[in-house]
């Protein structure tokens, strides 16, 4: 893990049993996952992504996995896109759904809305 996203990891796993849960299924994989704070890869952002995005483009000197990055600053405009509140505990919750095998957004949405649910706040639609 990228040290600068330890503390929201770390928030994340505290403030949500779905995202703790998450989280250590990934550190159980036989995969390796690297999650990172910053801004996003253009494999993301140029499909439009932002906020938060999974890229199974495996580490190099690693098997199979990838890296999970979310990005603060872009949270607002996902709020203001998705129209509900978001923080690091539902980015993060909602792109590790997509490394533990959760292959579609409708998918991803539902583990993030557990997480939303555990921490009292509204949950996002489902497309």
């Amino acid at each position: 893990m990228d040290k600068s996203a330890q503390p929201q990891v770390e928030n994340c796993k505290a403030k949500s049993k779905t995202c703790a849960e998450q989280l250590e299924e990934l550190e159980k994989s036989t995969e390796y996952w690297e999650l990172k704070k910053g801004p996003l890869p253009a494999s993301c952002t140029s499909r439009g992504i932002i906020a938060g995005c999974t890229d199974p483009t495996p580490v190099p000197g690693h098997g199979p996995g990838g890296t999970i990055t979310f990005n603060p600053g872009d949270f607002a405009q996902a709020a203001k896109l998705a129209g509900v509140f978001v923080n690091s505990v539902f980015v993060i919750t909602h792109e590790a759904a997509h490394a533990t095998g959760c292959a579609t957004e409708p998918c991803s949405i539902r583990v993030e809305n557990k997480a939303r649910v555990e921490v009292g706040m509204p949950v996002r639609l489902i497309p």
